[in-house]
């Protein structure tokens, strides 16, 4: 029975120390306020509210217009391209570092590069999509650079033109990622020979 009263007491002591009041005033000021002045705090603190939420959607619609330029300068220098500014890559038979050497099976990935692009890929484990690791792979014309998420620790696939053309394949053993990558020109900047 004891036990029981001290629970309850825990826990309307809990939930006391844990109710707040409009604008962030204390318990003891807002006990001391007529009703009138309570209800314009009220007022005052759904005033704040609406502004902070307005601030929000705008920050929100900002970065969205933002993210859609960056999508559209993309796609603009894709249709401009010219052989040597794209390069497709495929990550196959990847395995991902857990830590302590826990190699696990992670989803193949696909990307398409642009000259002097870098971009972040996010590996996940085949069987289960919480647990990840993260790399940044990037093309400058003759190079793929595959580094870790730290940027420390990369796999370089180097090739020529022709190379590159027909595509070229090298195996990727990194401390955090193991796989096979293998990059080509798209189709339509192929070159006959």
């Amino acid at each position: 029975m004891i036990r029981h009263c001290v629970g309850v007491l825990l826990v309307t002591l809990a939930m006391n120390g844990c109710t707040t009041y409009p604008l962030g005033i204390p318990e003891d000021q807002w006990l001391r306020m007529t009703s009138a002045q309570q209800h314009e705090a009220r007022l005052e603190q759904a005033r704040q509210d609406e502004a902070a939420r307005q601030r929000y959607e705008l920050r929100q619609q900002q970065l969205l217009a933002a993210q859609q330029r960056e999508r559209d300068q993309r796609e603009q220098r894709l249709r401009q391209a010219v052989p040597g500014d794209v390069v497709q890559c495929t990550l196959d038979q990847v395995m991902i570092n857990l830590g302590k050497k826990k190699w696990r099976t992670a989803n193949p990935l696909a990307v398409e590069l642009l000259q002097g692009e870098s971009l972040e890929l996010v590996f996940e484990r085949s069987d289960k999509t919480h647990q990840r690791r993260s790399a940044t792979i990037s093309f400058d014309r003759i190079s793929v650079r595959l580094c870790n998420e730290h940027r420390a620790d990369c796999a370089h696939l180097v090739a020529t033109g022709r190379e590159l053309q027909h595509g070229r394949e090298v195996a990727v053993n990194t401390k955090s990622l193991r796989a096979r990558l293998k990059c080509q020109y798209p189709p339509q900047f192929w070159h006959p020979g």
